[in-house]
């Protein structure tokens, strides 16, 4: 799912918020690199989340969905 991807992809922004500081003191690098840096900063992280209380996640979303298969197959086989 690509959905499981963002939190991935918004911690590679804030790395690059990391990048800006340190190439802030370095006079040899170029003004755009350093505009551009800066734009992707501003990003805000995405997080989806189940009612702001559970973060959705590559391995949270595996785990619910085999509780959920196993769990279905236990009530399926009572009747």
């Amino acid at each position: 799912m690509i959905s499981c991807r963002i939190p991935e992809s918004m911690m590679k922004i804030r790395r690059v918020g990391l990048l800006i500081d340190e190439h802030q003191h370095d006079s040899s690098k170029a003004a755009e690199e350093i505009t551009l840096l800066k734009k992707i900063k501003k990003k805000e992280i995405i997080y989806l989340s189940v009612g702001g209380i559970v973060d959705l996640e590559r391995s949270f979303l595996l785990s619910a969905f085999g509780n959920l298969f196993t769990y279905g197959l236990l009530i399926y086989n009572l009747k």
